[in-house]
């Protein structure tokens, strides 16, 4: 079975290198030549076959126009003989003895009428010809009927006869009176036969047929064998086509089967009712017989000149022009195997072949000193280069500074490693720290994947523990088929250039660390310098808005002493926090002081509440308190803790619109004291909520804001209260929805110990900003 199979691809292989070889196509060149002449004998047979047909067209067209003239000529002459019939005084005095005897002996003088008679209007026979007697009553014929009503000769229409079946025709031709009217009408009948002896002695070519058909396409008369097909009628389409091809001629399948050429003509008779159609068929093998004979003839003559040309190119092929080309074609090989000396001995001949010699000597004579100008290049090049030649990458050509980086033997040869002699070399290959396996480096990778290596950085390590680092590309070598037929791959020793890169890099982060401290130093000193400016404002907005409430208006004593003291309170308040602007910057660098005292919550919240109310009447915003009876008591830097509640409220009466609402409402939970600040303004939209509490953040930025501020109220509201070990939170279903701010202070008993966690995390704090400022030299106002 293998035999069998390998015989069948040899034999394959075999009919296509022949199909595809300069002999095959020499040969198919003489082919094509004679393509011309097989044209030429075919358009030659096409035009005698048009010929032939056309001859035979007009030959059918003649005959029958020859049958339809006899046809009305025989019409004629009946016309002329019921006209003379009808002035005999035997017919118009209505003899019948002697009517009968005249139309008896007539018929026998004329045998092509089936039967000669005289009836009255009425349709009763007054004399006739025996043979009449027997035929059928043709009061209601056509012609009989005409005759009477136009008084004029009439022919009926074409018809089978019941009895003889064979296509006959009335004639009637009417007697008149002196007065004009119809006395009697003269009928005469006849069939077609005659049409058959017609064509006996026209000699008609075998097989030919001559037909009459009626409108219909049904046979009257059909010579040969009318018996089988008169009465048949021919399918309509077909028939259409002979009536729209009348006087030309077509060609058409007749009922028996066989493809002839037909010609019809009308028969066109005294009256036009009578019309029908006569055709003359031939068969298509009589026409074509000739033209065939010619084609068989030609077509041998040019069988016999296409054996000969097809001898002459096989054998002056390869005299003239194989011998020479397998040659070249041995030079070739020679080159593509490997010996670039070879050159072909062709080159004194003139001809085209000689021209290709000597391009092919000039090609490699070119080739070898390109072959040699890169191995110069692949030895002395300051790049290692490692080659294989073969996808299991058997052997492997090494450069010489290839063979020098892996520490390899190299001679004048070259360097030439086996698979065995990679695997027992003394060096390691490491990527990120792990060990390449031998298919897992990088010519051996991309011979096995098909895939290129770029910018691999390995290191190389010895057995004396040298670290050489590299760069290494490598791509595969493919066949014209896409098969992998080897590899190549470049290394680059960058261990300089490595710790080039490295030192590059530490001066770059200590660059950056700089940078980052002194970029560090002024974002402290511009925040510093910013609650300044906010912290200093804060207290005057009741000093002023009572201070302008007393100036435009008049209160009662009451009114105005709550008023006098708003305003000494927030001075005062403003002086405290102008004497405690070094405390500020002690709380931007981390190491601020409280002074701790046990602080009743509900009190420092109204204290807020009447700082920020003047404000809240003067927008008509609502503030209501909510405390709960049994509050608790937490240790606290009073000032500090009324400005965590003095930003949130700003913040609610900032935000909520006229008529809107601020609720403050305070709680114990567990050892927790809980104080919310809820109000029905602006709302916090989803996206800006976690940002709320971060510096200098506001969610519209633009200098054409709706309201103003610097962003800091909720910031320092957070770092206070986180001072005092509580937390801060915000939550707000939306925007124009409210927004509610909710604080939590741990109470007395328990705020000690988190006092002393955050006492720890405040040195630690102040100590690394004051090593940061220690380098940096000290804010200067």
């Amino acid at each position: 079975m293998l035999n069998k199979q390998i015989k069948l691809k040899w034999l394959k292989t075999s009919k296509l290198n022949f199909i595809s070889g300069f002999r095959a196509r020499l040969l198919l060149l003489v082919l094509l030549s004679l393509f011309p002449a097989v044209g030429l004998i075919v358009y030659t047979t096409l035009e005698q076959q048009r010929s032939a047909i056309a001859e035979m067209q007009k030959q059918a067209v003649q005959l029958v126009h020859l049958v339809a003239s006899n046809h009305t000529q025989v019409s004629e002459g009946t016309k002329q003989l019921l006209i003379l019939l009808s002035q005999l005084p035997e017919i118009r005095e209505g003899n019948t003895a002697e009517c009968d005897r005249l139309l008896t002996n007539l018929l026998k003088i004329y045998p092509a009428y089936d039967s000669l008679s005289v009836l009255n209007p009425q349709g009763k026979t007054i004399c006739s010809s025996d043979s009449a007697r027997k035929s059928i009553n043709i009061v209601k014929e056509s012609s009989f009927q005409s005759a009477l009503k136009t008084r004029k000769f009439a022919v009926s229409e074409y018809q089978i006869e019941r009895v003889s079946k064979q296509g006959t025709i009335n004639y009637a031709y009417p007697i008149l009176d002196k007065t004009g009217k119809v006395q009697l009408v003269a009928i005469a009948a006849t069939n077609l036969a005659w049409l058959n002896q017609l064509a006996t002695q026209v000699k008609l070519p075998e097989n030919s047929v001559l037909s009459v058909f009626d409108r219909q396409g049904t046979l009257l008369v059909r010579y040969p064998e009318p018996q089988t097909w008169v009465g048949k009628t021919l399918p309509k389409e077909i028939f259409d086509r002979m009536i729209q091809a009348e006087g030309k001629g077509t060609e058409i399948i007749s009922l028996d089967g066989v493809p002839r050429i037909f010609a019809l003509a009308a028969i066109n008779d005294v009256l036009p009712q009578t019309n029908a159609y006569v055709g003359i068929g031939f068969p298509q093998s009589v026409v074509y017989s000739q033209v065939n004979e010619r084609l068989t003839w030609n077509l041998t003559a040019l069988g016999i000149v296409t054996v000969l040309g097809l001898i002459a190119a096989w054998v002056g092929g390869d005299i003239f022009f194989l011998r020479q080309v397998k040659s070249l074609i041995h030079s070739a090989q020679q080159l593509k195997n490997g010996n670039l000396s070879t050159r072909s001995e062709l080159t004194n001949q003139t001809s085209e072949l000689g021209l290709i010699a000597r391009a092919f000597n000039e090609i490699a004579e070119a080739l070898e000193q390109q072959v040699n100008e890169l191995k110069t290049l692949f030895d002395f090049i300051p790049v290692g280069i490692a080659i294989a030649e073969d996808p299991n990458w058997n052997y492997i050509h090494f450069n010489s500074t290839a063979a020098k980086l892996f520490k390899l033997a190299f001679e004048a040869d070259g360097c030439k490693i086996s698979s065995q002699g990679l695997q027992a070399s003394p060096y390691k290959l490491y990527h990120q720290n792990r060990e390449l396996l031998t298919h897992e480096q990088p010519l051996q990778y991309a011979i096995t994947q098909g895939v290129k290596v770029k910018d691999l950085e390995l290191n190389l390590v010895h057995e004396d523990g040298t670290l050489i680092t590299l760069l290494c590309y490598a791509a595969p070598l493919f066949h014209k088929n896409g098969q992998t037929r080897g590899g190549i791959c470049v290394f680059l020793d960058i261990s300089e250039c490595k710790d080039a890169q490295q030192e590059r890099e530490q001066l770059l982060q200590q660059k950056q660390t700089a940078r980052a401290q002194a970029e560090a130093a002024i974002r402290v000193k511009e925040e510093f310098l910013t609650i300044i400016s906010h912290e200093l404002r804060s207290p005057l907005n009741p000093i002023i808005g009572w201070a302008q409430l007393l100036k435009s208006r008049k209160f009662d004593e009451k009114t105005t002493a709550r008023a006098l003291d708003t305003i000494e309170r927030n001075a005062v308040l403003q002086a405290q926090i102008i004497e405690d602007l070094l405390n500020v910057s002690h709380t931007l660098r981390g190491n601020m002081r409280l002074k701790l005292a046990p602080v009743n919550v509900v009190t420092v919240i109204n204290t807020a509440i009447e700082s920020i109310r003047a404000t809240a009447q003067a927008k008509n915003v609502t503030i209501t308190t909510q405390f709960d009876s049994n509050a608790g008591v937490v240790s606290a830097d009073t000032n500090y803790l009324q400005q965590v509640f003095w930003h949130l409220l700003s913040n609610a009466v900032k935000f909520t619109p006229s008529g809107g609402k601020v609720e403050v409402m305070f709680d114990t939970i567990g050892a927790m004291a809980q104080i919310q600040v809820k109000d029905t303004g602006k709302g916090i939209t989803p996206k800006f909520l976690p940002h709320v509490f971060e510096y200098f953040r506001q969610e519209n930025s633009s200098t054409t804001r709706e309201f103003e501020g610097l962003g800091l109220g909720l910031a320092l509201a957070r770092y206070f209260t986180e001072l005092h070990g509580g937390s801060i939170s915000a939550h707000s279903l939306g925007e124009g929805k409210g927004a509610t701010f909710t604080v939590k202070l741990p109470l007395l008993q328990r705020q000690q110990r988190e006092w002393n966690l955050r006492i720890e995390k405040q040195v630690e704090q102040a100590s690394a900003l004051e090593e940061s400022f220690g380098k940096r030299g000290r804010y200067k106002a």
